[in-house]
């Protein structure tokens, strides 16, 4: 029997996936030895407003930005699911064979009690979760990192930070520079950027 690896799931609308996505990824990949981590691409969430593109399209972005990792891959497992579908359920599928880490963006903390079967979740992955603001003392306390309502969540989960500097980049800022009809060249990947230049997204 196969021993389980650690692996990194990350979730996420990618709409459209940047150069931040993939640096967290890395730093997580070294700093927790993790043998693959999967960008798992999302449905359209019903109560978003500015998911512009296709599951497909956007899935087809992220594989691109992936492609010449060999510590990522991108999945379109929640896209072809049926039904409704939930983190929950991505992690049970992954687990079967591995160890699981589920990357998250410290903004996610406070509503992680909302999420569909958060309880089982928190029994089933350990959360990796990306800081909001630069970490310079690498010393430094998660009183420091975290508010007090973020920690009450946390110590319901098995968590650890990500030592990763800050990037001040997210799709809602390329899309609106997109809009405004200047260039998302270096903030996405170059076969991402050429795809979007190409198919006129997001204009």
């Amino acid at each position: 029997m196969k021993s389980a690896i650690e692996i990194g799931l990350f979730c996420g609308t990618f709409n459209p996936i940047h150069n931040a996505h993939l640096l967290l990824a890395q730093f997580a990949c070294e700093q927790f030895k993790l043998k693959k981590i999967y960008f798992v691409t999302s449905p359209r969430p019903p109560h978003r407003q500015d998911v512009q593109l296709s599951g497909e399209k956007r899935f087809e972005l992220a594989s691109q930005a992936v492609a010449n990792n060999d510590l990522f891959e991108s999945s379109p497992i929640e896209l072809e699911r049926s039904g409704p579908s939930y983190t929950v359920d991505t992690i049970k599928y992954f687990a079967k064979s591995n160890t699981v880490n589920l990357l998250i963006g410290a903004d996610n903390i406070i509503h992680l009690p909302t999420w569909y079967q958060f309880e089982e979740i928190a029994k089933l992955a350990k959360l990796l979760v990306a800081p909001r603001h630069l970490n310079e003392d690498r010393a430094q306390k998660d009183i420091d990192v975290f508010t007090a309502d973020e920690l009450t969540v946390l110590s319901k989960t098995n968590y650890a930070v990500i030592d990763f500097p800050l990037i001040d980049i997210s799709s809602s800022y390329i899309r609106q520079r997109i809009k405004e009809g200047r260039s998302v060249r270096y903030l996405v990947p170059e076969k991402v950027w050429q795809t979007i230049e190409r198919e006129q997204y997001f204009k």
